[in-house]
């Protein structure tokens, strides 16, 4: 290492096993994720997901296995990817921004495969919901009100 190095640490060369501030919080948020989805995963903590609705869920254990197997997903990539920064082989020149696109693409690949986990409304139960402008138990019973109101009158 060079004297001039030293007085610019900022543009010294990377070494095998250097920790950076933002390694490290690569890695913390890697081990969040990865604990949070153990969580969700194993104690079926579905009540702490956001957009979650008990009564639109028809298997809350399946909900909670999916989205917490990738979660975890999700985080050992993460760590993986810091893994390999830190010992001195980086796949892309950003890893941060490798960590975002797994993020994302994980989080829509939960979302879209979270919906085979919802109740299915019949479609009397979302007319019903349409004409009152709320959930359908709520309200009526579709087969005497909603359902013949929708089909003769103007204002549905």
């Amino acid at each position: 290492m060079c004297p001039h190095d030293l007085l610019h640490p900022l543009f010294r060369t990377k070494e095998a096993g250097d920790l950076e501030p933002l390694s490290l919080i690569r890695l913390i948020y890697g081990t969040f994720l990865t604990l949070l989805g153990t969580a969700v995963w194993r104690f079926r903590l579905v009540d702490i997901l956001a957009g979650y609705d008990e009564k639109k869920v028809s298997d809350k254990a399946g909900l909670a296995k999916w989205t917490g197997r990738n979660l975890v997903l999700m985080g050992l990539l993460i760590l993986l990817n810091v893994i390999l920064s830190i010992s001195g082989f980086e796949p892309v020149e950003k890893p941060f921004l490798l960590d975002i696109l797994v993020i994302f693409t994980l989080a829509v690949l939960t979302a879209a495969g979270a919906r085979k986990y919802e109740r299915r409304l019949g479609l009397t139960h979302l007319r019903c919901e349409i004409k009152h402008m709320r959930p359908y138990h709520d309200y009526c019973d579709y087969t005497v009100k909603c359902f013949p109101l929708l089909f003769f009158s103007s204002t549905a």
